[in-house]
């Protein structure tokens, strides 16, 4: 059996344990596999082919993992809380306060000032920590 059809093999058996397993590593990995088998096909030597495998698994590792952690830095700058309203009921003694939101009591905190009852907007969240702003 040729070079080719060896690197065929693997490039398409790592690609179905892809679609099974889902990471998008192993994707990089099949596409390394196809470009060894180009190799191959284009009668490079065993030492090319396995290289060309190599530079483009790495290449394709640090391109995946760069664009993974680009999309997942743009997620988090979706603030889908802020701008939200609340009511605070109670003052705690130290001038925090528990409010409901989302189905469960956040510990909520003025931005500026002192906590008064009343209506609020969500300014940003703090840890686990919501900062208020007053309502205008």
């Amino acid at each position: 059996m040729s070079d080719t059809i060896l690197w065929l093999i693997g490039a398409f058996a790592v690609l179905g344990a892809e679609m099974l397993i889902g990471t998008v590593y192993l994707i990089a990995v099949s596409a390394a596999l196809f470009c060894a088998a180009l190799c191959g096909y284009l009668d490079f030597s065993l030492t090319v082919q396995c290289s060309v495998a190599a530079i483009v698994t790495c290449l394709g590792a640090m391109g995946t993992y760069f664009l993974r952690t680009k999309r997942k830095s743009a997620a988090e700058d979706v603030r889908l809380d802020e701008g939200n309203n609340v009511i605070v009921e109670k003052i705690n003694k130290d001038g925090s306060a528990y409010v409901n939101y989302r189905g469960a009591k956040w510990l909520a905190r003025a931005e500026k000032g002192d906590l008064k009852c009343g209506f609020y907007i969500i300014a940003k969240i703090d840890g686990n920590t919501l900062v208020l702003t007053e309502k205008n």
